[in-house]
């Protein structure tokens, strides 16, 4: 069964979605891209070690290995 993680989802939704905004009306993002696309890609079953040839930045931010949802907020399972 694949959910989405409520609790989780409501807490991460301050960080995703409401990023900083600098003085010259720059929006200073407090997550990377990388993260939200590589936990996207791991629930379309991507693996861990693949996920450097999807996304080749992130590395930069987190060690995919090591990290088997990169946010949390999709609980990875299987589709029954």
């Amino acid at each position: 069964m694949v959910s989405l993680v409520g609790l989780q989802l409501n807490v991460m939704a301050s960080t995703i979605f409401y990023d900083d905004v600098d003085s010259d009306g720059r929006f200073l993002p407090s997550m990377p891209v990388d993260h939200l696309i590589a936990e996207l890609a791991r629930w379309f079953g991507v693996s861990a070690t693949d996920l450097p040839y999807v996304l080749p930045n992130i590395g930069n931010f987190i060690v995919p290995s090591q990290t088997p949802q990169p946010i949390g907020f999709i609980k990875a399972g299987r589709i029954t």
